[in-house]
């Protein structure tokens, strides 16, 4: 039997028949989509504020939670399991193991594992402990580099221009959105 990849469009389509992720709403475009939601992890959870982009040169879409009290909480604690501090990128799987691939339907995979990090998040709120297991690659930043970075970069008498990607763009627009609302 040949597989074959399934097209980004009933990806997206699934999303708006996830129940998890069925309260929100996106954009499909030619290479890439975004889809936000609310999500709760549990019944006494909170509510997070959920991005999902996916530009399709990449294997599987980024996962990220626009709320500021995790932009906050990450102010005074390293949050474990991101792939992205700044941003709060969850990490969700390893690629190096191939947990997931673009056969895999999101509403059984990418949904419900953000479900499961935002329990382990709530419950290390809490405990200190990070149930999730351990995370066995880099972390994209960490709060004394940036710093270095910051100041590096604002002591340079030179203009250091960085092209955004996709997801770039549609984070900060989301997050703008989110944050103004």
């Amino acid at each position: 039997m040949k597989f074959t990849k399934t097209p980004h469009i009933r990806h997206y389509a699934g999303l708006k028949l996830c129940p998890l992720s069925s309260n929100g709403s996106g954009e499909f475009f030619k290479n890439y989509f975004y889809w936000e939601f609310n999500l709760k992890p549990s019944p006494f959870g909170q509510i997070y504020r959920i991005l999902i982009i996916w530009d399709f040169k990449f294997v599987a879409p980024k996962v990220y939670i626009l709320d500021k009290k995790l932009h906050n909480i990450g102010e005074n604690r390293i949050i474990p399991h991101l792939y992205c501090r700044e941003k709060i990128q969850l990490c969700l799987f390893y690629p190096r193991y191939k947990e997931f691939n673009e056969l895999m339907s999101l509403c059984d995979t990418i949904i419900p594992w953000t479900r499961l990090w935002l329990q382990y998040y709530e419950e290390w709120l809490y405990s200190d402990d990070w149930k999730g297991g351990d995370a066995p690659h880099p972390i994209n930043s960490n709060v004394e580099r940036e710093d270095e970075i910051i100041q590096e970069i604002s002591s340079s008498s030179q203009k250091i221009y960085v092209k955004k990607s996709v997801e770039d763009k549609i984070y900060a627009k989301r997050k703008n959105i989110f944050d103004l609302n």
